[in-house]
């Protein structure tokens, strides 16, 4: 028998005579007779949603969505749009610009600020213009 103590995740593998015990602890978090509930979260995390279409309100696919922090952490990576031009990005509540960039070309990049509320969400919608 494996004694994990009080867990809320507990997984035991068998492999070639190997044993190998994975326990999470989850404090003092209460455990249902329907399994278990997970620990609250560490921190607000909410997310900015929207969609990217051009002048005329086609949405535009495959737009490469990218992120840096005015306050708080920021992923360093890139979101790309939907076919319906939509995206979506978990953050964390802060300041944020996002940059809306065409990976096929033709448009010009748009930059725009959001905040994202404690425990909510934003929503921030781009229209990006051709190149001429």
């Amino acid at each position: 028998m494996i004694d994990c103590g009080r867990t809320v995740l507990s997984i035991a593998i068998l492999a070639g005579g190997l044993l190998i015990a994975i326990c999470a602890s989850a404090g003092d978090v209460p455990v249902s007779d329907r399994g278990f509930s997970p620990p609250p979260p560490q921190g607000s995390f909410a997310g900015v949603r929207g969609t990217v279409t051009d002048a005329a309100g086609n949405p535009l696919e495959e737009v490469g969505i990218a992120v840096t922090a005015a306050t708080g952490p920021a992923p360093d990576m890139l979101r790309l749009t939907a076919p319906d031009g939509s995206y979506t990005w978990p953050l964390p509540a802060g300041t944020y610009s996002l940059t809306a960039t065409a990976t096929l070309g033709g448009y010009r990049p748009q930059t725009l600020e959001v905040t994202v509320p404690e425990g909510g969400n934003a929503e921030l919608n781009f229209t990006l213009e051709s190149e001429p």
